[in-house]
């Protein structure tokens, strides 16, 4: 908490950090302090939150929030989804709400929007606590290996390219 400067992207960063690793207590605590610097938390975050703390009327309607700003797709909805960003999210609350065909659905079509995803999805999709009741599933780990794959050939290509204008 005390690294938190008022950086969004970074607090943000420190927040997930603590979810990550099973910290739900200080994660609390220091999403209290961002929210009293930058009130901008999207609700798919305080929905996590307040699932992992079993206030489950809470998390429905933060994440009915998020998915109705979600839904409205990429020419009307907020930045985050015109980025092609929230299908992680999206597909976070399927698995809460039980809808798991519904949570692939919107992972396989954000790994057929994108040629990789970052790895901070990756990373997300790793080890999210949010994700446990499908992990191990076969139908999970092929995405996850696929997000991989697509996220090494685009490093493959970078470096190339690094390599062929003289910067590497």
């Amino acid at each position: 908490i005390e690294g938190y400067k008022g950086s969004q992207y970074l607090g943000f960063l420190g927040l997930w950090n603590l979810i990550f690793s099973g910290q739900i207590e200080e994660a609390n605590k220091y999403a209290s302090i961002m929210e009293e610097k930058a009130p901008r938390l999207l609700p798919d975050t305080r929905g996590c939150l307040a699932a992992l703390n079993g206030e489950r009327e809470n998390a429905e309607q933060l994440f009915d929030q998020f998915m109705k700003e979600f839904q409205k797709g990429p020419k009307l909805g907020p930045y985050w989804v015109a980025k092609g960003n929230g299908h992680v999210d999206a597909a976070i609350i399927c698995i809460y709400r039980g809808q798991i065909d519904q949570a692939y659905a919107y992972l396989d079509e954000l790994m057929a929007m994108k040629n990789s995803i970052g790895p901070l999805d990756i990373h997300h999709l790793q080890i999210n606590p949010m994700f446990d009741s499908i992990r191990e599933e076969e139908r999970f780990q092929q995405i996850l290996r696929k997000a991989r794959a697509g996220n090494q050939a685009a490093h493959e290509r970078m470096r190339l390219y690094l390599e062929e204008t003289g910067r590497l």
